[in-house]
This record gives C-alpha cells, structure tokens and sequence, in this order.
C-alpha cells in the first residue's frame, strides 16, 4: 500500500474512530508525513464552564448522537421506537442548534456594536425557548435505551467526539466575543490617553 521508504519514525496515520474494523479498503485513512503535529488545538479550556450555554450544547449534542444511530427494532427495555418520534426529536434537536447560532450572531452584533435592549430581551427569550424544547422532550434514561447498530466502545467515541466539537465551536465563540471586547477597550484607552496628552 506505500513504500518502506515514506514510513518513517515521522510519519502518522489518523483512522477516524468510526472504523469497526482494522480493514482499509475503500475507508478514509489520513497519513501524516511531516512529523509529529502539534494537539495545542482541541483543548477545552476550564473558563468556559462558566459559559451560559454550555449545558445546551453538550445535552443536545449527546441526544443528537442517540437519535442520529437509532435503529428500527426492539429498543434495549423491550419497548419499540417508531421513525416519526425519532425525526421529531431531530426536529427539536435542529431547532436547538439553529436558536444557539441565532444567540451567537446576536451576541457578535452587540459584542460589535453595543449593547441594546432588543437583541438583549431576543437572546433571553431565544434561552427561554431552548428550556421550553428541552423540558418537552424525554430524559436522557429514553434516549440510553434506544435501540443502536454501533458496538458501545465506538457509540461512547462518537459521543464523546460529538460533544467536544460542539464545545470547541461554542469556546471558539467565546473567544471571538473576548478579542472583540478586548480590541474595543484598548480603542477606547488609546483614545482616552491622546485626549490626555498636551
């Protein structure tokens, strides 16, 4: 498949966690050849576990994974799952996700161009309708006894990465909103300093 000669102490190959088995034909397979790379990327940062909308991004990225790998067929308590109930749910779930994108641009546009009480009183009531999704759709006890094809070693993986890139997306907000207030204080010193200054 490729020469000794390209394999050398340098060289990695990333197989996505998806892979049930160790056969790679026609599968995606990435193959590193420049050394080692650097992971300082991907790292969640504890200060955004003070972030309001965390807990909305891992719930709903957690019943995303459930939902999206359901099976026809008895789920694990006996019961049965139908089709329709399950796309509702995504429904629910797409609806999450597109009221945080709606929240991030608003906060982007405050964060930009000050602060006012619409985009303030639409983000609270954006939260609220999030809360009102959430409390109508089941627990998560529901969602852990639907019935899943994926071996539960690779379910846990998914689920896992699922969560982190939801999270890395939401950090990557927070850090966009920081650098924004950030640029905008030291506009504001420079500005208070050349008044100052004879």
């Amino acid at each position: 498949m490729i020469s000794h000669q390209l394999l050398t102490n340098g060289t990695q190959c990333m197989i996505p966690h998806s892979l049930s088995t160790t056969y790679f034909d026609h599968k995606f397979v990435q193959l590193f050849l420049t050394g080692k790379r650097s992971f300082k990327k991907g790292i969640i940062k504890d200060f955004i576990l003070e972030s309001t909308d965390l807990a909305f991004y891992v719930k709903n990225s957690v019943f995303e994974c459930y939902l999206q790998h359901w099976i026809p067929g008895a789920n694990l308590d006996g019961s049965h799952t139908d089709e329709i109930t399950v796309r509702t749910y995504l429904l629910s779930i797409g609806r999450i996700f597109s009221l945080l994108n709606s929240i991030k641009e608003r906060e982007i546009r405050m964060a930009t161009d000050g602060n006012n009480n619409l985009d303030e009183l639409l983000v609270a009531a954006e939260r609220a309708e999030i809360e009102l999704i959430f409390d109508d759709l089941p627990g998560i006890e529901f969602f852990e006894k639907l019935s899943s094809a994926m071996l539960p070693d690779f379910f846990l993986q998914t689920i896992s990465n699922g969560i982190k890139n939801n999270v890395l997306a939401h950090q990557s907000h927070v850090f966009k909103l920081r650098n924004i207030n950030t640029s905008k204080l030291r506009k504001k010193n420079r500005k208070f300093e050349n008044t100052i200054q004879p």
